[in-house]
């Protein structure tokens, strides 16, 4: 929620409340535990695309802002 509320995109594991707080592909990404491969291969997606992380982070901000704001 911390990087959401800073306007950063998410890449997360599927631990604990996290695919509560991350939207998958709105707010950011949320890959299985232990899959080391899908979690290189979505930071490489946010790497590649700035658009997409700009996005993914403004709409982290707002979901931060509204739901625990």
């Amino acid at each position: 929620m911390e990087a959401m509320a800073c306007g950063r995109a998410v890449v997360a594991t599927d631990a604990g409340d996290v695919p509560n707080l991350v939207v998958e592909g709105k707010t950011g990404f949320v890959v299985p535990r232990g899959d080391e491969i899908a979690l290189a291969k979505r930071i490489a997606n946010l790497l590649e695309d700035q658009e997409l992380s700009r996005q993914m982070g403004d709409a982290g901000r707002l979901r931060a802002e509204h739901a625990f704001g």
